[in-house]
């Protein structure tokens, strides 16, 4: 052993000059590797298993065209339900602003985007039963809403 090594490996005990340790390196980089796994799964769109069109996945459910009114009437009233859910949180974070309370108004803003995201899926649902059209992308929901 060399003595610049020697002073080195009794420096370190010294002062233990491990910066990787401290901050526990390895466990921060597993931690960065399994999250960044899970984000590509979310953001990763899953192919469909089957080939069909709106009138297969009709009879494959069991649904008439008579189902059909309903169900849309059903997703329109959860669009709008959820979204008079979204105005209340978002005045509520807003009166919360007002009175300097910064929390609840970023819990608030957090909270009425999971509801506009819950909205969304509604209407986009009873967007492709007016349209009977399955897999129907956002630039066509887009394109009804601003019709």
């Amino acid at each position: 052993m060399g003595v610049w090594k020697s002073i080195k490996s009794g420096l370190d005990t010294i002062f233990y000059i491990r910066p990787k340790k401290w901050v526990s390196w390895d466990f921060v980089s597993d931690n960065t590797k399994k999250n960044i796994d899970v984000i590509k799964d979310v953001f990763t769109i899953e192919k469909s298993k089957r080939k069909e069109n709106f009138s297969q996945a009709m009879h494959r459910f069991g649904v008439t065209e008579k189902d059909l009114v309903p169900l849309r009437k059903r997703y329109l009233f959860f669009t709008y339900f959820f979204l008079a859910i979204a105005l209340g949180i978002s005045l509520y974070g807003v009166q919360g602003l007002i009175d300097g309370y910064h929390g609840q108004f970023l819990g608030s803003i957090c909270l009425t985007f999971f509801v506009c995201s819950l909205a969304f899926r509604y209407h986009f649902w009873a967007f492709q039963i007016q349209s009977k059209k399955l897999g129907c992308t956002l630039k066509q929901w887009w394109d009804n809403v601003c019709s």
